[in-house]
């Protein structure tokens, strides 16, 4: 693993790359500021959702990866606040490695939760469910799916950890069966 060096020329070059959870992920230093990127197979469903995924600043880049089924997402460390390597800029957040290594990985996390949760329920009818939102409070460590049927809202679950504390309308969710 190298570290970031901020620098002033642009570089495109690895700092660390690895596989988590099965998908592959990359830190990459671009020279002036760091850069992190997520490999996700291309009929991923969580792609239909990347707005619900928490990420710094949101996704910044989004390709084919030119290697096999997968789609590249990006994501990049050259925002307001965040430290630059260029000259006229000389305060924000120096970002490591090992940080956005830490982002990369949380990013999965929510990748494979969006898609299980998406996969999880699904109508009799078997029209799959949309998730559109996902809302995490930090006070209080529950995160909230808000769950829709094309534009019919279905159902909210507020989950902690592992633990589901309350579902909505469960008269519509009584009515969707786990797809395993």
């Amino acid at each position: 693993m190298k570290q970031m060096v901020y620098q002033e020329a642009f570089i495109n070059e690895v700092l660390h790359d690895g596989v988590y959870r099965g998908y592959r992920f990359e830190v990459k230093s671009m020279g002036i500021h760091p850069c992190g990127y997520i490999y996700v197979p291309k009929d991923c469903i969580a792609l239909s959702y990347l707005d619900s995924i928490n990420v710094h600043w949101g996704f910044t880049f989004q390709e084919p990866d030119g290697i096999g089924d997968c789609v590249k997402l990006g994501w990049d460390y050259g925002h307001h606040g965040d430290y630059s390597g260029m000259a006229f800029i000389t305060e924000g957040k120096k970002w490591t490695t090992e940080e956005i290594e830490e982002h990369a990985k949380n990013v999965i996390d929510q990748v494979i939760e969006l898609n299980t949760l998406a996969k999880t329920y699904q109508v009799q009818s078997g029209q799959l469910l949309a998730v559109v939102s996902k809302e995490q409070d930090w006070l209080t460590d529950a995160t909230t799916f808000k769950i829709i049927d094309i534009d019919k809202p279905l159902a909210t679950i507020q989950k902690r950890g592992g633990l589901v504390l309350s579902v909505l309308l469960e008269d519509i969710l009584a009515k969707c069966k786990v797809v395993r």
